[in-house]
């Protein structure tokens, strides 16, 4: 289920760099790419204007200092069409440690994302009902309080001479 995509680790500076070199099935599923058309291409090919900046520098800088890292990215596939992916990258060491290549494994988690945001947004509407049910009980509170004052004047105080009546004398 996971995507693989392994790349060339020089020259990832350049807009051509780093040139896929392998990606597997799932990748192929999820892009809609054959493996044909992205060999040698860049994975950059699979981000887009809203694909987060700051998350695409901090892979760079892993990149450029041969650390592995892990970032939550907005993609699009072959149609244009946008996904959510965790994304693990590892760099590839030769037996004399250098660093040859990189491993990207890759989970598509749109769906995730979308009940998240879901999640959030029901959070925010309960929040708003809460705020607005506070209020109501709030001014209600106050309504009821004043009508049991004004209960207590009239079962206390003549209505016409606004004196204190026989209930107010025997309490």
């Amino acid at each position: 289920q996971d995507v693989v995509i392994v790349t060339e680790a020089d020259s990832i500076d350049s807009p051509f760099g780093p040139k896929i070199i392998y990606v597997n099935k799932a990748f192929e599923s999820l892009t809609g790419y054959s493996s044909e058309e992205v060999i040698g291409e860049t994975p950059r090919i699979l981000q887009g204007a809203l694909t987060d900046s700051e998350a695409k520098q901090r892979i760079h800088s892993a990149l450029a200092s041969h650390s592995a890292v892990s970032e939550t990215l907005l993609n699009y596939d072959k149609q244009g069409r946008p996904y959510w992916i965790e994304i693990n990258i590892i760099p590839l060491r030769n037996k004399y440690n250098e660093v040859t290549h990189f491993a990207a494994i890759e989970r598509n988690v749109s769906e995730r994302r979308f009940h998240i945001e879901q999640l959030a947004k029901r959070n925010e509407d309960l929040k708003a009902l809460k705020e607005n049910l506070e209020q109501v009980v709030e001014q209600r509170t106050l309504e009821l309080q004043k009508a049991k004052a004004q209960l207590e004047k009239i079962a206390y105080f003549d209505h016409l001479t606004q004196l204190p009546n026989r209930r107010f004398f025997i309490d």
